[in-house]
């Protein structure tokens, strides 16, 4: 802007602004019962025709804000390239706000989003039993566990074949193999593959009682289940976690009657799950 001066005296000089509004809120971190603000987290803000109009960041406490918005709609949502790096979920996705016009300014304030691990380590959810210490023993994690996964190699083509067994295994004998009879004996309830249309069915219910970042407390958590159950316990190794499973159960009523005795053991955050056949 040029001004020109004129000596001894006063002039008045215009300048235009634009009256804007102010967004603010706060980003949590949630993890088990706890709730904290978590810093370092961008959000962005759009217009209601999804244009880009601004970006922030968190303070260290999770509180964030953003002046130099023109009165109208938007709504705000957190980056997810960041939490997808991040390996984070978070709730709501996003979050309408509205700008009202105003001499003064508008504020809409008090946003709130709510982030947690999308698989999330359960170890201090375990409930240990009466008389049973908090912090159970660490146990050495071998290369080789075959006292916890049993493994058979073909003798022709060495390839390791994974057993699930919870009798005693069967005398060796010189007769002919046949297919084996279906059994339904306690501790064990395996039975024959569904077969629909010439073809074996491929999904299975097991129940997830824990997901946690120490493998040997994964193994001990697995011990004590299957001896407590008396029936197959797997650890599937997944993402950084190491998943404890109920495995080899006959359908979703047994997994449903089974689910009130797991968390009694001290597993209040288990739950059932359908997968594809390993």
């Amino acid at each position: 802007m040029i001004v020109n001066i004129d000596p001894n005296q006063f002039k008045l000089i215009e300048v235009p602004i634009a009256v804007v509004g102010e967004v603010a809120g706060m980003v949590f971190l949630k993890q088990h019962f706890t709730q904290k603000g978590q810093g370092r987290i961008t959000l962005k803000f759009y217009r209601k025709d999804s244009v880009l109009v601004a970006k922030t960041i968190t303070e260290p406490d999770g509180y964030f804000n953003f002046l130099g918005l023109p009165p109208g709609s938007y709504y705000a949502t957190l980056d997810p390239n960041q939490l997808h790096n991040l390996n984070m979920i978070v709730s709501p996705s996003s979050i309408n706000f509205t700008i009202k016009k105003s001499k003064d300014g508008d504020v809409a304030d008090g946003l709130e989003f709510f982030m947690k691990p999308l698989i999330e380590d359960t170890t201090a959810l375990v409930q240990p039993k009466t008389g049973e210490s908090k912090n159970p023993q660490q146990i050495p994690v071998q290369k080789k566990q075959e006292e916890i996964t049993p493994v058979i190699r073909n003798q022709k083509t060495q390839e390791p074949t994974k057993i699930e067994q919870t009798t005693a295994p069967a005398e060796k004998s010189e007769k002919p193999l046949t297919p084996p009879k279906k059994l339904n004996t306690p501790g064990n309830n395996l039975q024959n593959p569904t077969v629909r249309n010439g073809s074996p069915d491929t999904q299975e219910y097991v129940i997830q009682v824990g997901s946690f970042h120490n493998e040997s407390f994964a193994i001990t958590v697995q011990k004590r289940l299957s001896k407590v159950l008396n029936r197959s316990v797997e650890i599937d190794h997944d993402g950084g976690f190491y998943k404890v499973l109920v495995t080899s159960l006959t359908g979703i009523k047994e997994a449903k009657d089974l689910l009130p005795k797991i968390t009694s053991e001290g597993f209040p955050r288990s739950f059932i799950v359908k997968r594809t056949k390993k």
